[in-house]
């Protein structure tokens, strides 16, 4: 098995101890090979590959026999140990010409030595236990998916061996990344860039995308934290066909609800209550305010209350839209639309009355824009006074339904109306 050597100890060459030149091999990308910073012209891709293997091995010491087999998979071993012994000519001589001794043919066995190597994959995991991001996994989606790329045809075994190698640097990334983000003592920044990179490496690894999400929330950055979900949110769908656990749609929900808001950093619109947040660009923005009851009998406010906190959080563990926090709207019970619009910075809100009769409860909704005061939608809703909280569910439920389609963007009314996720 593949294992990364974390550090190694060069060897001193000349006077005055300086160290030796160091063979540097760069397998993300494809194949790069330096030799104290100058570029190795290696004439052909299976002594690229070959080198690469060996750096990528746990002792950097590889059997003839093994080497022949898994390069020339397909050809007769006899044929294959000619050619094997034909490509490390080729590697010995263009090493040799830049005064590189590193690879010791014996007759069994081809030696990388070890002590003057520099393996971009170790030079990641070390940066990752201080706590630093590899540049490469922070501009190169799925980065892992880049490693020896364009050397997987070389024979149907190397190929094999590719894919392993690359399943083993992908779970070790993500297993160094999750010990740093979840360590509390890195900086915050530095936090994030790790949990960042690690949903880099795998877009449905709600674990960081919690991480990052929580961070950014508490940073004030709650745009930012939206934006992490609705990634997280669109990759389960596409690849898994599934929604985000029910750890991560309480978490933006919280986030959506203002629980992150710092007093030191709310938006305040003009003459009002401060919002949730600024929102992704083109995301519809609902507020969802207290119902008031009517009627000659009063009726308890939990109930009321009670649903729209459920209409909420339905909506908010939603990719879209973005649902302005029951701390925000909490005051608007008796209320002018364009006011509400106009301080809560909305498109468009969801207002009910609650209206009692004996045992009997009505409760009617409607969805309004803002820019026009026109109703878009509205419904009634009848139960009894033993089945009201069984109700409140069902209520909530049948709201989010409806109203979801009426708001989103088009896409996303689309996926609604196939039923599908959204």
């Amino acid at each position: 098995m593949m294992q990364a050597r974390l550090s190694t100890s060069p060897r001193v060459a000349g006077r005055g101890n300086r160290p030796a030149p160091r063979l540097a091999i760069s397998v993300f990308g494809g194949v790069k090979i330096r030799f104290a910073g100058e570029y190795v012209a290696l004439p052909n891709r299976k002594a690229r590959a070959l080198l690469a293997h060996l750096a990528l091995s746990e002792t950097g010491t590889e059997r003839r026999e093994r080497l022949a087999g898994l390069f020339w998979s397909e050809t007769m071993e006899r044929k294959a140990q000619a050619s094997l012994r034909r490509v490390l000519f080729d590697i010995r001589g263009a090493l040799g010409s830049l005064g590189c001794d590193s690879v010791v043919a014996g007759r069994r066995d081809l030696i990388l030595l070890q002590d003057n190597l520099d393996l971009d994959f170790t030079a990641m995991l070390r940066d990752i236990a201080t706590a630093r991001v590899p540049e490469t996994l922070l501009v190169q989606p799925r980065a892992v998916e880049t490693v020896l790329l364009g050397y997987e045809d070389l024979s149907p075994m190397f190929g094999e061996w590719v894919r392993g190698v690359r399943a083993q640097m992908q779970a070790r990334l993500i297993r160094e990344l999750e010990k740093n983000y979840e360590n509390k003592l890195p900086p915050r920044r530095r936090r994030r860039l790790l949990a960042e990179a690690a949903l880099l490496l795998d877009p449905v690894h709600e674990g960081a995308c919690r991480t990052m999400m929580r961070l950014a929330a508490e940073d004030g950055e709650i745009g930012s934290a939206l934006r992490a979900y609705a990634n997280l949110y669109n990759s389960l769908g596409e690849e898994l066909d599934m929604e985000p656990s029910a750890a991560t749609q309480d978490l933006v929900v919280n986030i959506k609800q203002g629980h992150f808001d710092s007093p030191a950093q709310p938006i305040q619109p003009a003459g009002g209550s401060p919002a949730t947040a600024m929102p992704r660009a083109g995301a519809p923005i609902v507020a969802v305010l207290p119902f008031r009851s009517i009627g000659p009998d009063s009726m308890p406010s939990y109930f009321a209350d009670g649903v729209v906190e459920d209409t909420v959080r339905m909506l908010a563990t939603l990719r879209e839209p973005v649902v302005i926090s029951t701390n925000s709207t909490r005051e608007f019970r008796d209320y002018d639309l364009r006011e509400v619009g106009r301080r809560l910075g909305v498109q468009y809100v969801v207002s009910g009355t609650v209206r009692t009769a004996g045992s009997r409860l009505r409760l009617s909704v409607e969805l309004a824009e803002v820019a026009d005061g026109s109703v878009l939608w509205s419904n009634a809703y009848d139960t009894a006074e033993p089945l009201f909280f069984e109700a409140q569910d069902d209520i909530a439920s049948s709201i989010v339904r409806v109203l979801v389609p009426r708001f989103a963007t088009p896409s996303c009314a689309a996926a609604a109306a196939s039923g599908q996720k959204i």
